[in-house]
């Protein structure tokens, strides 16, 4: 931190700044236009200081520059984050599926632009609300409102975890009816069954008698079966044939029975 930043003298004026790129330059402290180079270099020192208690230099830096200055505001922020969760999914340890929505959600014309013009300091319960009305205004469901506000308390979270808020504001998270399936009778399962051809018919087998989860059954392969047992520990994301494979979707594997019928297709197929 003791070589971070340089003291230079402004062209357009007599003044001076602070040039700490890649994360911004200072012209001003709280407001006040840096007249003298050692007032800048003072201010400079002070920034070093803070930062070398941990503090976040993102966090740091917010309290010289202007409120809505671009590295204060939510579409910075929101762009940081999105890249972490790229290179998560890229190590393995986040769904492509789940970086797709968030994708769709921060990009610039997308549910997170409402936004995009604030500092992540202008937050509060009462902009969050305004943004759950303004979700009900473009006709959104309750589920997908609530996916929406969850991915917001998730991006939050991180920002205070990285030490860039103190506290977030309450998520009005809209209440959601609880979803009631439709479930064949085993009869009807049955029947269906024997109308997949044989060659066909193993991974529904494993679908309607193990209770997998369609994305599991995909990413089975014979080295995952030994002496009766079947091991599900990975799933495919996405419905693309070619969607990568990674962990199941708990994040847990499970090791299962299999039972005669499944066997018996295993031993033939």
């Amino acid at each position: 931190m003791g070589d971070l930043g340089v003291v230079r003298r402004r062209k357009d004026t007599r003044g001076w700044y602070i040039d700490l790129r890649p994360y911004g330059r200072i012209y001003r402290n709280r407001g006040i236009p840096i007249e003298s180079k050692k007032t800048a270099v003072r201010i400079l020192e002070q920034i070093r200081s803070e930062l070398a208690t941990g503090q976040s230099i993102h966090r740091v830096l917010a309290a010289y520059l202007p409120e809505r200055s671009k590295p204060n505001r939510f579409r910075s922020h929101l762009e940081r984050w999105l890249e972490v969760k790229r290179r998560e999914t890229e190590g393995g340890s986040l769904s492509p599926t789940y970086l797709r929505e968030l994708e769709r959600y921060g990009k610039e014309n997308g549910y997170f632009s409402f936004f995009d013009e604030l500092s992540i300091y202008e937050l509060s319960y009462a902009r969050v609300e305004d943004f759950s009305l303004h979700l009900c205004d473009l006709g959104l469901s309750p589920k997908t409102r609530r996916n929406v506000l969850g991915a917001l308390h998730v991006f939050l979270g991180w920002l205070r975890k990285r030490g860039e808020l103190d506290k977030i504001p309450e998520i009005p998270l809209p209440r959601v009816d609880e979803h009631q399936p439709r479930i064949l009778s085993i009869e009807d399962q049955d029947r269906i069954l024997d109308a997949i051809s044989e060659e066909r018919r193993g991974i529904f087998l494993a679908l309607a008698h193990l209770g997998l989860r369609p994305g599991e059954a995909r990413a089975l392969d014979v080295a995952d079966y030994r002496d009766g047992w079947l091991t599900v520990d990975k799933a495919v994301k996405g419905a693309a044939r070619s969607a990568p494979i990674r962990g199941t979707k708990t994040g847990r594997g499970k090791r299962l029975p299999v039972g005669p019928l499944l066997l018996d297709w295993i031993d033939r197929w």
